[in-house]
């Protein structure tokens, strides 16, 4: 049997971490059984001593066996540093080398210095470790780098800004805010069941009348359309397309619900999309669409024309030649049913359409236009893991360690990425990522942006406090999301609630990325922080979909939900819950108080008109530079739309809005929090974010 030591060894090389401090604090030690379950999810053999040696090996000499890395990822106005190994026989000095920028230009020059900071053996050969320097002021873009060296495979070379885009009024320190909405969960005059992109246009619309500056969205990702109850918007089937039932088709409404029924309105819409197809004549418009989107379309399509073909998205039960999307059988499907594929491609257009319709009118009514989602990962049995099983690890969830809000921890039924796979890949899928959730949006959010420099992986039929945290590239991945912001125009706002080090929240405002601030949380022991020290480069809201509304917060209906659903740990942990919640909210009358927006004696189990008032009133004085209402709580709903730690056990992701959006922007309770929200936010005391870059 081989040594504990030498398994830690070889899981520290291939990016996993030893261990990992809790909320509380408290160090939790990587376990045996953890690491050769997330080698084995890696696909690194660590099964018995022979092969955790051979393993160990492969990943030291790894980098010594290419002479030039994947790719360089360079700040511009910075020296470029390139790291190459090659025989001990191989000159190097004066060597010629030449780029082709992004537009076209080539350009060239010589390494005139070359440091030697390594040597080793490696197949025989004496190798060489060299430390570059490439002296060029080189453009922001993607650019190839060529050197005089076999084989000559051109490097990528991405040149990305100091930070991310802000827009210039944030230098005037003025204080923005707008209204975050689940699109599904809108109730709109006409829609069939579900909000749609009309219902989005209607709120760009009534928003606006009310001075909000943005409106924020969920995740609008592709999901299962054979398979409507898998509705998730933070576990898709795939993350560079969107989700057809988001669709307007003119149907007629259906009677009024609490929930959506996921499956009767995909049956309506399908019927629908069938109908519309069967009249459509391919445009010029479409074959643009098609050929824009290209190979990721085409694959997409191709995913969903099988789903439907084998009555399944559940791809690791197809027959073996179809589980592999480059096989022979997957090119004469699509062959065979061109007419198939080219009816998911059309879904896709009418989305895009609408899409575009609807940020359109956000730019020109709304200052900040539309905020949109990104979600972490995506669900192991869509399009995207089916299209690049290279990219992610097999048998693994990402989740998170134990909190105040999740006993047990959570894990979030999407696969991790693999590290290794982005680097190699020059990191093109996460280029093409970017792009496309920043297509339609003026911000976006990055749900657990921890992830750019950790993810929290948990092994298939393990608990999440069986997980471990694995390394990722965080510095490339901020700096393409640089590159991508800037050129999008497109304010980047990282949700860096739970376990985030300060020192990466450090790193996220050096990128002029905005942290993401919950009220809940912004407390210090028994003090909830006052609204002027949250920080300016920040997005400060009451609750988030994951979290209570502020008056299920108040009724403790998430504990009682919780406790129904075998949640806590123990009794005794239900019951410090419990305690806790009765301290934060006297603790936020205290704070209420102190700021003088609630005057006299307040009943703290309450959650009355004045005191929701009072609470929107003390974040929208947050010095952070925007601040977002939650639809949900304007509305007065007391159950959460998602309780993280359950799939069907709660109803995630089907809950729908109390009343029509007309009802709401009509109502003036809801009317008096906006206005009131406006005046606080005009009423700020500016304060300068960092330079712009």
């Amino acid at each position: 049997m081989f040594s504990d030591a030498r398994l830690m060894h070889l899981a520290t090389l291939a990016g996993i971490e030893p261990g990992y401090w809790d909320i509380a604090g408290a160090w939790h030690d990587l376990g045996p059984e953890t690491a050769r379950a997330l080698l084995a999810a890696m696909k690194i053999d660590a099964a018995g001593a022979a092969a955790l040696e051979h393993s160990i090996v492969e990943l030291e000499t790894r980098p010594w066996r290419r002479a030039l890395p994947p790719v360089i990822v360079a700040e511009e106005k910075q020296p470029i540093f390139l790291i190459c190994h090659l025989p001990a026989h191989v000159e190097i000095k004066n060597m010629p080398w030449f780029i082709v920028l992004e537009s076209g230009e080539t350009i060239t020059g010589a390494l005139n210095g070359a440091t030697a900071v390594a040597e080793a053996r490696h197949d025989k050969l004496g190798m060489m470790r060299y430390r570059l320097e490439l002296r060029a002021d080189l453009p922001l873009g993607y650019h190839t780098l060529q050197l005089d060296l076999p084989p000559a495979t051109p490097l990528p070379l991405i040149i990305a800004p100091a930070a991310c885009y802000l827009p210039a009024e944030a230098e005037t320190g003025a204080r923005r805010w707008g209204i975050a909405a689940h699109l599904y969960a809108l109730r709109g005059a006409h829609d069939a069941g579900i909000g749609d992109f009309t219902d989005l246009t209607q709120l760009i619309e009534q928003a606006a009348e009310t001075g909000a500056a943005t409106v924020g969205l969920n995740p609008l990702h592709a999901l299962f359309f054979g398979s409507p109850k898998d509705a998730s918007p933070y576990a898709p089937s795939s993350r560079l397309f969107l989700n057809p039932l988001y669709l307007d088709v003119g149907a007629p409404a259906p009677p009024p619900a609490a929930q959506i029924d996921y499956s009767a309105v995909s049956r309506a819409k399908r019927s629908c999309f069938e109908r519309d197809f069967a009249d459509f004549h391919p445009n010029a418009d479409f074959e643009r669409f098609c050929r824009e989107y290209g190979a990721a379309l085409q694959g997409f399509a191709t995913f969903e024309a099988l789903c439907d073909h084998f009555g399944s998205h559940l791809w690791t039960t197809w027959p073996p030649a179809y589980q592999d999307c480059k096989s022979a059988a997957v090119a004469e499907f699509r062959d065979r049913h061109r007419q198939h594929l080219d009816f998911h491609a059309y879904l896709q257009w009418r989305c895009h359409q609408q899409m575009t319709s609807a940020a359109a009118r956000a730019d020109a009514r709304l200052t900040l236009g539309l905020y949109g989602d990104l979600a972490l990962s995506v669900s192991a049995y869509g399009a995207d893991a089916w299209l690049g099983r290279e990219l992610y690890a097999a048998a693994v969830e990402l989740g998170a360690p134990a909190d105040d809000f999740n006993p047990k921890g959570q894990t979030w039924g999407v696969v991790a990425p693999r590290p290794h796979a982005l680097y190699d890949g020059a990191y093109a899928s996460f280029i093409a990522l970017m792009r496309a959730n920043m297509r339609y949006v003026r911000a976006l959010r990055l749900d657990h942006v921890m992830g750019l420099e950790r993810l929290f992986w948990v092994p298939a039929g393990m608990s999440a406090n069986h997980g471990a945290y694995v390394r990722y590239p965080a510095d490339d991945l901020l700096r393409i999301v640089a590159l991508e912001s800037q050129r999008q125009g497109c304010v980047i706002i990282g949700e860096d609630l739970g376990t985030v080090t300060p020192d990466f929240r450090r790193r996220l405002a050096e990128k002029k990325i905005l942290s993401y601030r919950v009220l809940y949380f912004e407390k210090s022991d028994h003090r909830f922080q006052p609204p002027e020290e949250y920080p300016a480069l920040a997005m400060a809201c009451l609750s988030t979909h994951d979290l209570p509304t502020v008056k299920g917060y108040w009724q403790g209906a998430d504990l009682a939900l919780k406790r129904a659903l075998h949640l806590f740990a123990s009794e005794h942990l239900s019951a410090l819950a419990e305690a806790q919640r009765a301290a934060d909210k006297a603790a936020l009358i205290t704070a209420l108080q102190e700021a003088h927006l609630l005057p006299g004696e307040v009943d703290a189990q309450e959650m009355s008109p004045a005191l929701a008032l009072a609470l929107h009133r003390f974040v929208a004085r947050a010095a952070a530079w925007l601040m977002m209402v939650q639809i949900d709580d304007l509305t007065g709903e007391t159950e959460q739309l998602n309780l993280p730690g359950t799939a069907f056990e709660h109803a995630n992701w089907r809950r729908r809005l109390a009343v029509d959006l007309d009802t709401l922007f009509g109502d003036d309770w809801a009317q008096e929090v906006l206005a009131a929200v406006a005046a606080e936010r005009a009423a700020v005391m500016p304060r300068p974010l960092p330079a712009t870059a």
